[in-house]
C-alpha cells in the first residue's frame, strides 16, 4: 500500500519549512581565530611581559556582547619601544573567545598596543600566575624564539598558547568573603 498523495505533500512542505527555518537562523559554526604562530611572534613590533590587573565584562552595547576590557602592568618590554597602554580588550565569546585570567602573567606579541588593543589567541601567551623570573625557562624560550633561534611550535610555550585559547568558558570570578568567616590565625607559637 502506498502513501496517499497528501501525505507526499506533507512530507515535502516539512522538509521546505525545515530547510527555511534553517536559512534563517544564524549559523552556530564559526571559523576559529588564529593562533599566535612562530613569525608572527618573532615579526612583532611590540613584544612585552604583562599581568592582568583588572577586568570586567563589557555590555552591549558599548561593545560585542563577551568583550572584556582589561587593565594591565607591564613587568618588560623585551622589543619595541613605543608606548604601551595600560587599557586593552579581549573577547571571551562562545566562537574563538580568548582566556585571560586577572591576576595571571602573559607575553604578548603586538604590532602596537595603543589604547584598547586587542589581546588574543593570535597575539598573546600565559606564563602563569606566578611572575616569571629573568631565568625562567619560560622566558629563554621567549627570548629565543624572537631571536630565530627556535621555532614557537617546537617549546612549552605551547601549552600558554593553547591556555589563552581555551576561552570559553570564562574562569569563574573569585567567591566574595563570607561576613561570618572568621579571620585564620597563624600556626605559629
Amino acid at each position: 500500500m502506498s502513501k496517499p498523495p497528501v501525505a507526499y505533500a506533507m512530507t515535502a512542505a516539512r522538509w521546505l519549512a525545515l530547510a527555511m527555518l534553517s536559512a534563517a537562523l544564524p549559523a552556530l559554526a564559526c571559523t576559529p581565530a588564529p593562533l599566535l604562530s612562530g613569525v608572527a611572534a618573532r615579526e612583532a613590533k611590540q613584544v612585552f611581559v604583562f599581568q592582568l590587573t583588572a577586568s570586567r565584562l563589557a555590555a552591549p552595547p558599548e561593545e560585542v556582547e563577551g568583550t572584556v576590557y582589561g587593565e594591565i602592568r607591564v613587568l618588560k618590554v623585551l622589543r619595541g619601544n613605543a608606548a604601551i597602554s595600560p587599557k586593552m580588550r579581549f573577547y571571551t565569546g562562545v566562537c574563538a573567545g580568548t582566556r585571560l585570567d586577572t591576576g595571571h602573567y602573559y607575553v604578548a606579541f603586538v604590532p602596537d598596543a595603543r589604547p584598547g588593543w586587542w589581546a588574543s589567541q593570535g597575539s598573546v601567551i600565559h606564563l602563569g600566575a606566578s611572575p616569571p623570573l629573568e631565568g625562567d625557562a619560560d622566558m629563554a624560550e621567549v627570548r629565543k624564539v624572537l631571536d630565530g633561534r627556535i621555532a614557537l611550535e617546537h617549546t612549552s610555550l605551547i601549552a600558554g598558547r593553547d591556555f589563552v585559547a581555551s576561552g570559553w568558558p570564562p574562569p569563574p570570578p573569585l567567591p566574595l568573603p563570607s561576613k561570618a568567616a572568621k579571620p585564620i590565625k597563624p600556626c605559629m607559637k
